[in-house]
C-alpha cells in the first residue's frame, strides 16, 4: 500500500521510514532485524494516528477560493506537500502553494475545453480535457511540451509511470476508448 497510495507514501517519506521498507539497492544490505523491531511500533502508531483522526473528524479544513472570471468550477487535483495542482472548467490548470493556499503567478493554458483529469510527477504536468486532448506541460516553466491527440471525446482520466529508460501512460475517454502510451 505504501507503494501505490499517496497518504501512506507521503507519511513514509516524511517519517523517514520509506527506504526501509523495500529491498535495498544492489550492493547495499538491509539494516540488522533490531532496527526493524524498532521501527515497526512507530509506523504502527502513525497508522493509527491517521486512522483515529478519521474517524473522529479531527481535521484542520482551509479553503481556497478558486473563483476567477471565468472559473466555472474545480474538476480535478493532485497535490504534494509543496502545491496544489488543480484543473478547471475554464479550461486552465492552476497551482497553489501548499503552506499559504496563494495562487501561483502562473496558470496554465492551452486546452479549448475543461480539464478533467490531471497527473503530475517532479518534470512534467499532463493533462487530459474535454477537448480529446492530452497536453504535458513542463512543471518547472508551465510550457506546454506536446499535445497528444487520440481521443475523439473527452479525455475522462489518465495514469501515468516513469521508469528509469521507459514510462507508460493509460487515457480513458467518453469514446469507450482506452488508450495505451509507451512512453
Amino acid at each position: 500500500k505504501v507503494n501505490t497510495d499517496s497518504l501512506w507514501s507521503g507519511l513514509a517519506e516524511r517519517r523517514g521510514w520509506i527506504k526501509f521498507l523495500f529491498k535495498p539497492k544492489p550492493g547495499e544490505s538491509h539494516p540488522a532485524h533490531t532496527f526493524y523491531r524498532s521501527l515497526y511500533p512507530s509506523i504502527i502508531k502513525d497508522i493509527e494516528t491517521i486512522e483515529d483522526n478519521w474517524r473522529c473528524g479531527k481535521h484542520n479544513l482551509q479553503r481556497i477560493n478558486c473563483r476567477s472570471e471565468n472559473s466555472k468550477g474545480v474538476y480535478c487535483l493532485q497535490y504534494d506537500d509543496t502545491k496544489i495542482v488543480s484543473g478547471l472548467r475554464d479550461n486552465t490548470i492552476k497551482m497553489w502553494d501548499r503552506q499559504t493556499l496563494q495562487q501561483h503567478q502562473r496558470v496554465l493554458t492551452g486546452h479549448t475545453g475543461s480539464v478533467l483529469c490531471l497527473q503530475y510527477d517532479e518534470k512534467v504536468i499532463i493533462s487530459g480535457s474535454s477537448d480529446s486532448t492530452v497536453r504535458v506541460w513542463d512543471v518547472d516553466t508551465g510550457e506546454m511540451v506536446n499535445t497528444l491527440i487520440h481521443h475523439s471525446e473527452a479525455v475522462l482520466h489518465l495514469s501515468f509511470k516513469f521508469g528509469y529508460a521507459n514510462g507508460m501512460m493509460v487515457t480513458c475517454s467518453k469514446d469507450r476508448s482506452i488508450a495505451v502510451w509507451d512512453m
